[in-house]
């Protein structure tokens, strides 16, 4: 989310603490945990300068700046803290920007009260209808004098339609009610004037054991000439311990012609520690393909030596719709690919092959990264398993749409 964004967040939070009392609920109040609010009649939320709109069944009062971020502030019966949600005119970086969020306001806490049994209470990522979410909550106790006050973080944030949604909660209980706020501002967002629905959808939602911690989507979309736009966005909020995370999000676009030959690429990726990778492949005929941009906050310039077409993700996910088969010549399909995430500053060869014994299993290999693949009758994953160091993390497919 924006600077804006936080610093309304921060603002809202001190008015709320000013004066030494509590402002959430008190740690011996009964049943604080399960507070819910009482939804009503659907209203419909207008942008002043009508650029979209959304629709809530709570009340609820719209600020907008000149810049064409709203501001939504929800009262809850029975709470002091209103739940504030915000549409950014950009998208976010979903739990990287749900973590900013969170830190943004215990910062204002910690100058005001003391802060005590701070615990991670929930991690959440999926889907709301097409669009991909990520969500955390967080439980603590506060002093204020001689009183005890029992909160719950809770920040949600998805984008939708080139737009950022980013929802606040810190006080005790009314989860359901923030979860629902969230989701009906999400679920009934729209725009003037949207971009191109994509051809083909899919959503993943990432765990840790039981944990989900990710969700991972790939979308691609036709341009009036043919090529093809793939986006793949990945989230992770990873507990590190009781009370810590590290999060992080990447965006990959790649342009492909209609038959899989890549026409360039771009990448982003960025963690909550704010330190950022921002690079654009493109052709040059005198030197081949080379990158250009941020290298982990470094400016970086680089061939990659290689002068040969490049595969793209269209290429990749052809190859296991329609290409391979347990038998023969065709168990296996190599492509030349430029995945920064396994290594920025070269093409590194890609291998997709079917287990001879099982045609659902088939195995990802790139560079140093390799992934089980489990896939359904059309050929697709429907499943994924892969080890990072100790770490082992397990891909379910929540939402296919369409067909490319």
């Amino acid at each position: 989310m924006t600077v804006r964004t936080l610093t309304f967040l921060q603002s809202a939070t001190l008015a709320a603490v000013v004066g030494g009392g509590l402002a959430c609920a008190s740690a011996g109040e009964p049943n604080a945990m399960l507070r819910e609010a009482e939804f009503g009649p659907t209203t419909e939320i207008v942008d002043p300068n009508g650029n979209f709109r959304s629709a809530l069944s709570l009340p609820f009062t719209v600020e907008s700046d000149p810049d064409g971020e709203l501001t939504l502030e929800i009262p809850l019966s029975g709470s002091e803290i209103p739940v504030y949600c915000f549409v950014a005119n950009n998208e976010t970086e979903l739990g990287v920007s749900a973590l900013r969020i969170t830190q943004a306001i215990f910062v204002v806490l910690r100058e005001n009260y003391e802060i005590a049994s701070l615990r991670i209470a929930a991690i959440d990522a999926g889907a709301i209808e097409d669009v991909a979410y990520h969500s955390i909550s967080m439980s603590f106790l506060i002093q204020s004098d001689s009183e005890s006050g029992a909160g719950l973080m809770k920040t949600a944030s998805a984008n939708k339609h080139g737009r950022a949604i980013a929802c606040n909660h810190w006080d005790a209980g009314f989860s359901e009610t923030f979860e629902r706020i969230f989701s009906e501002l999400v679920r009934n967002f729209q725009v003037s004037d949207p971009p191109p629905a994509p051809s083909y959808t899919e959503i993943s939602r990432v765990r840790i054991g039981e944990t989900p911690v990710g969700v991972v989507t790939m979308s691609f979309t036709r341009d009036s000439d043919g090529d093809i736009q793939a986006v793949s966005e990945s989230s992770t909020v990873i507990p590190t311990s009781e009370n810590e995370f590290q999060a992080s999000y990447s965006r990959e676009i790649d342009w492909a012609h209609n038959g899989g030959e890549l026409v360039n690429a771009f990448m982003f990726e960025s963690n909550v520690d704010g330190e950022k990778t921002s690079l654009a492949l493109k052709w040059d005929d005198d030197q081949g393909w080379y990158i250009q941009g941020l290298y982990e906050n470094k400016e970086i310039a680089n061939g990659l030596g290689h002068r040969d077409p490049l595969d793209s993700a269209v290429s990749e996910w052809r190859a296991l719709r329609h290409q391979l088969i347990p038998q023969g010549d065709e168990s296996r399909v190599i492509l030349e690919r430029w995945i920064p995430g396994a290594d920025p500053t070269r093409a590194i060869e890609v291998s997709i092959a079917a287990n001879p014994e099982d045609a659902r299993l088939a195995t990802f290999a790139a560079g140093p990264l390799e992934i089980q693949l489990q896939r359904g009758q059309d050929g697709l994953p429907e499943s994924a398993a892969v080890s990072v160091g100790s770490v082992s993390m397990t891909f379910e497919v929540i939402l296919r749409n369409g067909e490319l």
